[in-house]
């Protein structure tokens, strides 16, 4: 029985492969010119697709329109597409025989003839009734097929006029000042396209313009993810569409750059139109909407790309090009003791390539050990990182006692305006600096607390025979000798931290984090007092930042929410104590640029939350 089975299913793959089979032809002998030929690919007992490019269509016959079908005679489907063809002028047109193959056979499709003829006979119109009863006709609403193929034909020139003005008279160029410029520099331009206005006034609007540089290999260029500018009054003629960008070229040499831009301009499609529409062009025009893609070139701009000078390059120089100066020298704390750690920060401030600035450098003429800074940037260039202010932290650490000013900032750069490095020197920040220990502030006050002991001692010394036993029994004797236990104690653990302090940067930036932590947070507290939200919310800000910097590889002020939001993680804060701690972040900016209502904020709410959030993040472990 299984074997019958076996032989039944062989015999009917055989039978349907000789079964299956694709035929061709058009659906008249001759029609009209004003009319469409339908050009019909059945396929019998196979599946496959077929592309334009398969078909052998002769000049002068073009598709306008496409539809598919399938039906199933007596358990066997069959499939067709349909191609509605349009003749540029009379005459007979005949697709010749060609091939296929689909499924791993080939299949030969017959030639095919029409003949558009003004003579043709009127072709009946299925669509024009559903039939007669008696001497009554009953006509459809909708249009005719006829109707329908005018209205298509015409909607087909219609948009291929539109498509031979978009060529026509759409243009990109690229606006830039020099076409000299240094290899490494970063230099600003535009990228201008600009159509015929008769789009727009036909109701096309630009659905999207992707442009793109085409020497990648030479130029880096940022991606056009911004919006453009938009200019329909300047040229009474022209829609203008601007986009501002900026170049670096990586190579010397002289080059041609030029850009491409694909875009699509859509029109919205009326209901009447809509109604004159084939299945088919519905698709096509995504149900409500005409598109023209299309795709522009610029005329390429020669630029010479030159190198950078080695005359006069100072050794700081680590590439950076532009124009830029040194802004806002701090020093925290300004008074310390020898090994305790300062953090200077100084701001870069200035226009060109901020992605390619190295790292300033510290004069510590041997007086401070220094450590790798870290950085952050605020971008003022819309995303193109041109224009904006980099911030460099320092950790510093003295190396003897008397100083009276940190090490200068020093930062070199390439001007290409004027052709020559430039170095920028800091003024340095005023700071005391005590010897290890203690500061002589405290030596004083401790002298003074110990005189009062040592004086009533003597005035109450017993004669000299009691002595020995009034010096024992004196409540005096032993308060000094637990003075100077505590003194020996203390000199020991400051000596010993100072030591760390010294060797283990790591520890030394704990202990600075923590105290600049509780600091900012009594200022924090201060403020929430006397309702001053703005201090407050930076006072927090600055204290959560220093306790999550404590422990951690950040550096406090280049500490954003997203990286506390890790660091508050990994001490077991939840999502929602999390997101309560985030209006410490970005609330003063918020503040600043008028985009946060304070009314609603419980300052005394937040103020516990905060003390709580330090205390808890101090002692968590890591």
């Amino acid at each position: 029985m299984k074997n019958i089975i076996i032989i039944l299913t062989f015999l009917t793959f055989i039978a349907q492969s000789f079964a299956a089979s694709i035929s061709a032809k058009f659906d008249a002998e001759a029609v009209r010119p004003d009319e469409t030929a339908t050009y019909t690919i059945t396929f019998t007992g196979v599946s496959g697709r077929i592309s334009l490019r398969d078909i052998p269509i002769p000049s002068g016959l073009r598709v306008v329109g496409q539809s598919n079908s399938s039906y199933n005679i007596n358990g066997e489907i069959s499939s067709a597409i349909g191609l509605s063809m349009v003749a540029e002028s009379e005459g007979t047109y005949t697709i010749p025989a060609w091939k296929i193959t689909l499924q791993g056979n080939t299949y030969d499709i017959p030639a095919a003839t029409v003949k558009f003829d003004k003579d043709a006979p009127e072709r009946e119109d299925q669509s024009r009734g559903f039939g007669n009863m008696g001497n009554i006709t009953i006509r459809s609403a909708f249009p005719t097929m006829s109707m329908r193929q005018n209205a298509q034909r015409q909607r087909q020139e219609v948009q291929h006029s539109y498509e031979d003005t978009l060529r026509k008279n759409s243009s990109l160029k690229l606006e830039i000042e020099r076409k000299k410029i240094y290899v490494g520099e970063t230099v600003p331009c535009r990228l201008v396209f600009s159509c015929d206005k008769k789009l727009y006034e036909n109701g096309f609007k630009l659905a999207q313009l992707v442009p793109q540089i085409k020497k990648a290999d030479d130029f880096d260029c940022p991606a056009f993810n911004g919006k453009p500018d938009v200019d329909a009054s300047t040229d009474p003629d022209k829609i203008i569409i601007s986009y501002s960008t900026v170049i670096t070229p990586l190579k010397v040499g002289t080059y041609d750059l030029d850009f491409s831009a694909q875009g699509v301009f859509v029109r919205e499609i009326g209901m009447d139109e809509l109604i004159n529409m084939s299945f088919f062009e519905r698709a096509m025009n995504m149900g409500g909407a005409s598109q023209i893609p299309f795709e522009t070139n610029m005329e390429a701009v020669k630029i010479e790309v030159l190198p950078l000078p080695e005359e006069g390059k100072p050794a700081s120089f680590e590439g950076a090009i532009g124009t830029f100066s040194l802004e806002q020298i701090t020093a925290e704390p300004d008074a310390l003791t020898v090994g305790e750690p300062c953090i200077i920060t100084a701001k870069l401030v200035g226009m060109g390539n901020f992605a390619r600035v190295g790292t300033p450098s510290l004069d510590t003429r041997g007086e401070w050990k220094s450590y790798k800074p870290k950085s952050s940037f605020v971008d003022e260039s819309n995303g193109l990182g041109y224009i904006g202010i980099k911030t460099f932290t320092f950790t510093a650490v003295p190396q003897k006692a008397d100083l009276a000013k940190t090490p200068q900032v020093i930062f070199s750069f390439f001007n290409p305006l004027s052709g020559k490095y430039e170095e920028l020197k800091s003024d340095s920040v005023q700071v005391s600096v005590a010897p290890t220990g203690r500061s002589k502030r405290i030596e004083t006050k401790s002298d003074e607390v110990s005189a009062p002991p040592f004086s009533k001692i003597s005035e109450n010394i017993s004669p000299r025979t009691e002595f020995g036993k009034s010096i024992w029994v004196s409540p005096y004797f032993w308060i000094v000798q637990v003075l100077i236990l505590a003194i020996v104690v203390g000199f020991v653990a400051n000596r010993r931290k100072t030591a760390r302090l010294i060797s283990d940067p790591a520890y030394a930036k704990k202990v600075r984090c923590q105290n600049e932590a509780h600091k900012y947070l009594k200022k924090a507290l201060s403020s929430a007092a006397k309702s001053g939200a703005k201090d407050f919310l930076n006072f927090g800000r600055s204290s959560l930042q220093n306790i999550l910097a404590a422990d951690s590889e950040y550096e406090p002020d280049a500490m954003l929410f997203g990286e506390a939001q890790k660091l508050l993680t990994e001490k077991g804060f939840d999502s929602e104590r999390i997101e309560s701690l985030k209006i410490f972040f970005e609330g003063s900016d918020a503040l600043e640029y008028g985009g946060l209502d304070i009314s609603y904020l419980d300052l005394n709410k937040l103020s516990q939350s905060l003390k709580s959030a330090v205390k808890e993040i101090e002692n968590a472990k890591r």
